[in-house]
């Protein structure tokens, strides 16, 4: 049987790549998610994207406005995409590679911070779950926002 770790988790993203690619450069952000990001965040803030994969929601909300945003990945794979991609359309986004449990940043410095697409539930163990959302509370400022998305809900305006 194999341990789901960290590393399984990092690794297991090599493969998928071209469908995290197409998503990035076609899909975008859902609508609900579009609208949580237009009714929470402000363009000027500080936004970190964790588990930004090759940058679905990275590059649609540079797209919209939100310039000051970073890009965080456990997968460097993700992240080697996400740069080429950012590169071709002449974006000016950062992209680390990071693990969420130990976040490099100061404590109250982010406005914001996402995790979408149910990216916190790839994390494996409760327990480091639980430390990875203390750890994004960390870095959060005293009135940040942390919002996180899992599957789409465009059924209706009840979801949104």
């Amino acid at each position: 049987m194999v341990e789901i770790d960290t590393d399984f988790v990092k690794n297991s993203y090599k493969n998928a790549i071209s469908n995290y690619t197409n998503a990035a450069n076609n899909i975008g952000l859902w609508k609900s998610e579009k609208y949580v990001f237009n009714k929470y965040f402000e363009k000027d803030k500080m936004i970190l994207d964790i588990g930004c994969g090759t940058g679905r929601t990275t590059f649609s909300l540079y797209e919209m406005g939100y310039k000051n945003i970073v890009g965080l990945d456990l997968s460097e794979y993700m992240l080697t995409a996400a740069r080429k991609i950012s590169k071709k359309k002449g974006y000016n986004i950062k992209f680390i590679q990071g693990d969420v449990k130990e976040l490099d940043f100061k404590d109250n410095s982010l406005d914001y911070a996402l995790f979408s697409f149910n990216g916190i539930m790839q994390i494996p163990k409760k327990v480091n779950r639980i430390k990875a959302l203390k750890e994004i509370r960390r870095v959060l400022k005293p009135n940040g926002i942390f919002i996180f998305t899992t599957h789409d809900r465009d059924e209706g305006e009840e979801f949104l």
